[in-house]
């Protein structure tokens, strides 16, 4: 089912166009990373789907609702931990969960136990003297305890330090599996993007450069270290599914897009039909993203 659905969205700030008719499905079982760079739009992206932000023109629903008409049964199913989190400073963090808690039914005092636990939260401890991690951690819990079926993540562990950002990526892992119907996370993290999401959505200065499940992405890209003992490779391959090419005569580095065809992926064995070595390595999240915002290097 289609948790979150976006037709024809425009909008702009002043006379800066940002999104130009954006289309763009979430459905339910789908952890989707939102990849980008600065600027291209993820932010503001988030901010459409709770009815922070409105389309100047087009339409999102959520949950089959219009982003302009939620309400507080749509919105106790939304979790949201923005990249920037605002909390009341002069409470304590257990006045500021009593305060957030209390406008949810279904709150969860197990799981509020076991991530202030995890997180290693100090109930008496003023929130305006928090550090950004722990800032980052108070809003996690804020945005999970209430059990949505629906959650936002924008840099959500970017503050975080090493041992903490690790229980919140097992954290994410367990409550995946039981809890959330749709996640959409966005992170500069690829290493923590790629353990946690089964679809990746890459923005660039707001339009759609892919839209694509992660299995699919690794299958599409590829790289191939051709070698040759004698020196013997030519300066230059030449087919049309390279995009990128590294080396001397006696190695090179192939990046392919299956997508593209050509000699190389309909007929795999031509290279080594001539005398050189072929190796075959996967191509990480990290390593694709520059292909896809057209910066290959």
């Amino acid at each position: 089912m289609t948790t979150v659905h976006i037709e024809n969205l425009h909008k702009a700030f002043g006379n800066k166009e940002l999104f130009r008719g954006l289309d763009l499905t979430f459905r339910e079982h789908q952890v989707v990373g939102l990849i980008g760079l600065n600027g291209s739009g993820k932010t503001t992206l988030l901010r459409h789907l709770t009815g922070m932000y409105l389309p100047d023109k087009g339409q999102i629903q959520v949950f089959g609702c219009p982003t302009k008409d939620l309400g507080q049964r749509e919105l106790a199913r939304i979790g949201v931990v923005h990249q920037e989190n605002r909390f009341l400073e002069w409470m304590t963090i257990q006045q500021q969960i009593r305060y957030v808690s209390g406008f949810y039914e279904a709150w969860d005092p197990a799981l509020e136990y076991k991530l202030m636990t995890d997180f290693r939260l100090k109930p008496e401890a003023k929130v305006g003297a928090l550090s950004p991690g722990d800032v980052q951690k108070l809003a996690v819990l804020l945005a999970v305890c209430h059990k949505p079926e629906f959650l936002i993540l924008d840099e959500p562990a970017s503050a975080m330090d090493p041992l903490s950002r690790r229980k919140f990526l097992e954290l994410l892992f367990s409550l995946m599996e039981h809890q959330f119907k749709t996640v959409v996370v966005s992170s500069h993290v690829l290493t923590d993007i790629e353990k946690l999401v089964n679809h990746i959505v890459c923005l660039k200065d707001g339009q759609l450069c892919l839209d694509l499940g992660l299995d699919e992405l690794y299958e599409r890209f590829e790289e191939w270290i051709v070698s040759s003992r004698e020196g013997r490779l030519p300066d230059q391959f030449h087919d049309r599914a390279i995009i990128h090419q590294q080396g001397d005569r006696h190695q090179m580095r192939l990046r392919l897009d299956r997508n593209l065809g050509g000699d190389l992926i309909e007929q795999p064995g031509t290279l080594t039909e001539q005398g050189f070595s072929v190796r075959r390595e996967a191509l990480n999240l990290e390593k694709i993203f520059p292909i896809l915002i057209g910066e290959a290097s």
